[in-house]
């Protein structure tokens, strides 16, 4: 690792004890920013919320969006019950830049799944 870091021209000036998070999914946040900055969001938004009739209570659409393409990114819990593990674990609002209110459970996951395939079976037949 050091011989790469030299290559690259970078010298390790110090090394101690930091307060910064740190997360084995770091790279997941440089992707949903990446995300968010091309209009993904956006357009998904845009394109769900035609379709699907969305509550005003609860979460927001966008948040429920944010968090489902974590997830599918994520890839380390993929049930539908990590959406309740992560609700209660600030490494995973803190990733997000989320308030533990903002996390999204495993039933409202299921609700905006359930409206859009509803959506799609009525459009089928």
């Amino acid at each position: 690792m050091i011989q790469y870091l030299l290559i690259i021209g970078i010298k390790i000036a110090k090394i101690g004890i930091t307060n910064d998070k740190i997360s084995d999914r770091g790279g997941l946040i440089l992707f949903l920013n990446y995300f968010e900055k091309k209009g993904g969001y956006t357009l998904l938004f845009s394109v769900i919320s035609e379709k699907i009739n969305s509550n005003k209570k609860g979460l927001q659409l966008n948040e429920l969006i944010k968090q489902i393409i974590a997830f599918f990114m994520d890839g380390t819990d993929c049930t539908m019950l990590s959406f309740d593990y992560k609700k209660e674990d600030k490494s995973d609002t803190v990733l997000l830049d989320n308030k533990k209110t903002q996390m999204a459970t495993s039933h409202q996951i299921k609700n905006i799944f359930f409206k859009i395939i509803n959506y799609f079976d009525h459009i089928a037949y």
